[in-house]
């Protein structure tokens, strides 16, 4: 195993994410830059998640802290008001008597952030960047809403949000990792990946107040994950146990699914689920027989990007292979998978491998999609979904194969109600409708013991990826 830390530009998952515990307590895990990542996780800095949820979901989601949680975020000491810092983000006590005033300030151009936190307490997210002048040196603007707050003593106190700071080391002499922080206090069960996958993620901060679930916006509480077992009696955690999770580094492919062996605690390894629908492309490939390959491991294809948002899907988005993310999409992947038509733009013997003949040639798209279908229908067939949307741009070619008659399309037997891309706001209550049905498709399971696993590949069900990802052309 590498003991030094490479951060390659190509690939990078240092992100932070809300959990919750059996006994309703909200935790945070802090990642570094590899290993397994809960799906449809963006990339977000922790200080963030603190108050609640400041990222790509808008709108922003504030939760219900108490004081005492608030101020577990913040240094201990107050700054003084004229503190050169509360130009950019702090939490800040305002006279309570006063709040009208500070809120018509705050109505000014000049004051970029006001977010109330705790209204009996007079606690407000704060920022005034805009109160500064533009300088080497922080220098507030004498007639800027700030300095009137200042002199009206409507801010009483300027609290300095914590920078919490995690890294990992690895130590030779113990051949463990060593975990470093800045901080010992916050209102949540803090745990830390260390940037070897080789190792779990630790706890690093236990809260003396912590924040529950029940102080999370019902509306966001699907969005946190669930952990079973309590953060309490949990010193380290492998997330990739508890949630479906996205990795790069598969092990292991059973049943059209993608496995990694990760660490489950003291001196125990198991393999988790990192990718369903991944079953082999091979046998559904019309260029099988023109291409030069002894054996096929699709390296010589190009591969077409597909997206799962939940290993229990119930919307389908079906898109064209050189498709953009959609709005549509991303207000639904927690519950959907995009998947395009086809998998692979495939190599043929004696071509020069310009993929670009495929993406200019429509006629090349609908032959590879009406020689490819059945791999298509397969998988839908695995997830039974409750509704279809379709791209647009792909119908005409889609129908090639499937028909649509009153937004219903039956494939493999099965009629499934689908919407173009276009309808979905003239249709969203339909959809929603059909989206919010149970699950009804196969069960992929999250985990599998090592040696069950280990089994699997002894008798040939299940392949191993690191080391020989080769699957035998199909024979007759």
């Amino acid at each position: 195993m590498k003991t030094d830390k490479e951060y390659p530009a190509t690939h990078s998952m240092a992100t932070s994410w809300y959990m919750v515990d059996d006994d309703g307590n909200v935790g945070i895990m802090d990642y570094e830059d590899n290993g397994p990542v809960p799906l449809c996780t963006e990339e977000i800095a922790l200080d963030l998640l603190l108050f609640g949820y400041q990222g790509d979901y808008k709108p922003d989601v504030l939760f219900d802290l108490t004081e005492e949680q608030i101020m577990a975020s913040v240094e201990d000491e107050p700054q003084v008001p004229i503190w050169k810092d509360l130009w950019w983000a702090s939490v800040v006590r305002i006279d309570t008597g006063k709040e009208n005033r500070f809120l018509e300030l705050c109505r000014n151009k000049d004051i970029s952030t006001a977010i109330c936190l705790k209204k009996e307490v007079g606690l407000y997210y704060f920022s005034a960047r805009d109160c500064y002048r533009n300088t080497n040196e922080v220098i507030l603007k004498k007639h800027s809403s700030l300095q009137k707050m200042l002199d009206e003593h409507v801010i009483l106190e300027a609290y300095k949000i914590k920078d919490f700071w995690f890294d990992s080391e690895f130590d030779e002499k113990i051949a463990d990792v060593v975990h470093k922080q800045n901080y010992t206090t916050a209102p949540y069960y803090i745990y830390h990946q260390a940037y070897w996958r080789a190792f779990p993620a630790k706890r690093l901060i236990v809260p003396q107040h912590p924040v529950k679930i029940n102080q999370v916006p019902v509306s966001f509480r699907h969005r946190i994950h669930k952990v079973k077992g309590k953060f309490a009696d949990m010193k380290i955690l492998q997330i990739a146990e508890h949630v479906p999770c996205d990795s790069y580094d598969e092990d292991v492919l059973y049943n059209g699914c993608k496995y990694e062996l990760l660490p489950s605690g003291e001196q125990k390894r198991v393999y988790c689920l990192v990718e369903i629908l991944s079953d082999n492309f091979r046998p559904y490939c019309p260029y099988g027989d023109d291409c030069d390959q002894e054996s096929c491991n699709n390296v010589f294809c190009e591969w077409v990007f597909k997206r799962v948002g939940s290993i229990a899907p119930t919307v389908i988005f079906v898109n064209h292979p050189d498709a953009d993310e959609s709005y549509e999409y991303n207000s639904l992947m927690d519950i959907a998978v995009k998947l395009p038509l086809f998998r692979y733009y495939p190599y043929r013997k004696g071509s020069s491998r310009d993929y670009g003949e495929w993406r200019k040639n429509p006629d090349l798209i609908e032959k590879m999609w009406t020689k490819t279908h059945l791999y298509f229908d397969m998988q839908v067939g695995r997830i039974k979904p409750g509704v279809f949307i379709l791209d647009e741009n792909v119908r005409e070619i889609f129908e090639k194969v499937h028909p649509i008659d009153n937004h219903r399309v039956e494939i493999g037997g099965v009629s499934y109600p689908v919407y173009l891309d276009s309808e979905v706001d003239e249709y969203r209550a339909e959809i929603e409708k059909y989206a919010s049905m149970p699950y009804r498709g196969e069960k992929f399971e999250l985990v599998y013991p090592e040696e069950v696993m280990d089994k699997f590949v002894e008798e040939g069900k299940a392949i191993r990826l690191q080391e020989k990802y080769v699957v035998p052309a199909p024979k007759g």
